[in-house]
């Protein structure tokens, strides 16, 4: 039994230590989405609508990720151009970026931070 338990935690070990080469899904600070601000991109605020409302970033379209809706309305973006994304701290984003890379999207940017980070720097 104990023979097992060291192979699993090896195996275990050696899982997490792979690299992954998945470019799908990067983050992205502050300074450089406010360079990207100045194109036509595709940003959305995966935020509740309250916290929406409350302010956001440039054109962002928001479309809240707990909501069941979330992978319908999502879909309505190019999948094969890069999209930005940001919630309010940057787990709620990590959840939609790994929803919309099972969707198909190939090119996603997470906002490191978050609309916290964002605000900070202003």
């Amino acid at each position: 039994m104990k023979f097992l338990t060291h192979i699993g935690i090896f195996l275990l070990t050696l899982v997490g230590c792979q690299k992954s080469d998945d470019k799908t899904i990067n983050n992205i600070g502050v300074d450089e989405l406010r360079e990207k601000l100045n194109k036509d991109i595709q940003l959305v605020d995966v935020r509740t609508t309250a916290e929406y409302k409350e302010g956001y970033i440039g054109k962002a379209v928001n479309i809240d990720v707990l909501k069941k809706s979330f992978e319908g309305e999502i879909q309505k973006f190019d999948k094969n151009k890069p999209i930005y994304i940001y919630c309010r701290s940057g787990k709620r984003s990590a959840n939609a970026a790994r929803k919309m890379k099972a969707l198909g999207f190939t090119e996603i940017y997470d906002l490191s931070g978050g609309y916290i980070a964002w605000k900070k720097k202003k």
